[in-house]
């Protein structure tokens, strides 16, 4: 053995036991490093195992999803009550007497999201006030509208 080596038999014994020693501690340190993640991962919890934190996780996730159901719900609920809401108006004053009084007469225009709803006009003169109410259903009015009742519904519909 000793031709194979030529000799330095306890330099290359010295070299290897170096290179041992250096892997074992390169060994180690990973080890430390494994071992602090592992307790950075469970810190704070109850949980012993994995498999107690994934299904921790799994239940948590449910909840979550759940939350979100609800949320969607409430949501569907405000746009179908918004689209029931007056989001449209239009408001003109006007004088349908030209021989009395200012423009103290009004219509006001009021439409939701699918062109529903009503305009209210009242006229004033000498002293005597007449409201009337039309009604709109889906951009369609029950009755005939007076020029400035039609001039109020066009811009609503039109905001």
């Amino acid at each position: 053995m000793e031709s194979i080596l030529g000799g330095n038999t306890v330099e290359i014994c010295l070299i290897m036991a170096l290179i041992a020693i250096i892997f074992s501690v390169f060994t180690f340190v990973m080890y430390l490093n494994q071992n602090k993640r592992l307790e950075n991962l469970f810190s704070g919890r109850k949980s012993e195992s994995l498999e107690e934190l994934i299904i921790e996780a799994n239940t948590n996730s449910k909840k979550a999803i759940n939350s979100g159901d609800i949320f969607f719900e409430r949501l569907k609920k405000i746009e179908n009550k918004f689209e029931k809401s007056f989001t449209k108006s239009s408001l003109i004053r006007y004088n349908p007497f030209k021989d009395d009084g200012g423009n103290q007469s009004f219509s006001l225009c009021l439409l939701d999201y699918h062109n529903t709803g009503v305009i209210i006009s009242a006229l004033y003169h000498r002293g005597s006030s007449n409201i009337y109410i039309r009604e709109i259903k889906e951009g369609e009015p029950s009755s005939n509208l007076s020029e400035e009742e039609m001039k109020v519904y066009r811009k609503a519909q039109e905001a």
